[in-house]
């Protein structure tokens, strides 16, 4: 089963940026949903991750937000997020 680390690019730690890791944070995304976990505690693991891996503030902001976007509308908690949701980027990736 794919895992956190596997949705990142090694080198610049970008979420979901190359189509190998984009199908792998889908498949960690399906794995989150059938063990119905939500938004904060995905936030807090790739938190610790990054932080872990020596990420700056700047960065860790910027991927979780990407990771947001991403997988908040999809995840169990995904009600409240919906009111959030722009329309216009609807797409589960772009």
């Amino acid at each position: 089963m794919v895992e956190l680390e596997a949705c990142f690019d090694r080198e610049d730690r970008l979420f979901a940026f190359h189509p190998t890791q984009e199908q792998n944070a889908f498949e960690w995304l399906a794995k989150l949903r059938s063990q119905q976990v939500g938004w904060p505690d995905i936030r807090a693991e790739i938190d610790a991750f990054l932080r872990e891996d020596g990420c700056s503030e700047d960065h860790i902001a910027e991927q979780i937000e990407v990771a947001r976007s991403k997988f908040e509308p999809w995840l169990p908690d995904r009600e409240a997020a919906m009111e959030n949701l722009d329309p216009a980027n609807h797409a589960f990736f772009d």
